[in-house]
């Protein structure tokens, strides 16, 4: 995947700028520059958290700590903070990867349950197997 981006960072400050000091209208922004709101709205959280230098071309992906990773999703398992809130806290730019951490914990919980079930009922079974033998 390229780390190339559509938009210049000249570009991305300049909407930046226009729509938190109310220079345009919102839509007229998004127009403008055929770009989604969402997608303003993301570079405008990520411009609030790391200022200009969050538009600087990066070699590589963050690394988040395994500890980073499970209490953002028990936070927002919980109802304790949204989506937006938690990537302020824990610095993730896009709520793909928190929604990519949830699905992979989500996974290895339900592979926990099953496990267990298994070590449960496989001693069961095997008796069971033993006595008709």
């Amino acid at each position: 995947m390229s780390r190339n981006s559509r938009f210049s960072k000249a570009t991305k400050l300049k909407v930046i700028h226009e729509y938190r000091e109310g220079h345009k209208e919102p839509l007229q922004i998004f127009e403008e520059f055929n770009i989604n709101k969402s997608t303003v709205y993301r570079w405008n959280n990520l411009y609030e958290i790391y200022g200009s230098a969050a538009f600087d071309t990066k070699p590589r992906n963050r690394a988040y700590s395994k500890t980073d990773k499970i209490s953002a999703v028990k936070e927002f398992m919980d109802g304790e903070y949204t989506v937006s809130l938690i990537m302020k806290k824990y610095i993730i730019t896009s709520s793909s990867v928190l929604e990519i951490w949830i699905k992979n914990i989500m996974a290895m919980r339900n592979s926990m349950i099953m496990i267990r079930k298994v070590r449960y009922t496989w001693p069961k079974i095997a008796k069971q197997r033993m006595k008709s033998a």
